[in-house]
């Protein structure tokens, strides 16, 4: 097997035998970039999951955009999950909001 047919086939872009599946290629940066949100929600339509994972897999410009996301998408889960704001620590905050509006 050469280079080629290994890194495609590291790609999930080799045939069912293992040689390279001549009319796949990897999907573009803008392609990835495009349709990293329906990726990380498991809702792709138009390119298959394999295609945008291997082009994130591989490509040190866009595996950043989707480490981005992936750190967002926790951290909003993570505060959203989190208890409320607790009723005095709301009171004493509207109270400081009023004194700092009367002293204007």
């Amino acid at each position: 097997m050469s280079i080629v047919d290994r890194i495609r086939s590291l790609l999930g872009l080799a045939g069912s035998n293992g040689a390279a599946a001549p009319n796949e290629e990897l999907i573009s940066c803008e392609d990835a970039l495009s349709v990293v949100h329906d990726f990380l929600d498991g809702e792709l339509d138009s390119v298959p999951a394999g295609r945008v994972k291997a082009h994130f897999d591989v490509c040190q410009r866009c595996y950043p955009h989707l480490h981005l996301e992936r750190v967002f998408r926790e951290a909003m889960q993570s505060a959203a999950s989190g208890e409320s704001t607790p009723a005095d620590l709301k009171s004493k905050v509207a109270a400081l909001i009023a004194e700092a509006e009367a002293q204007d």
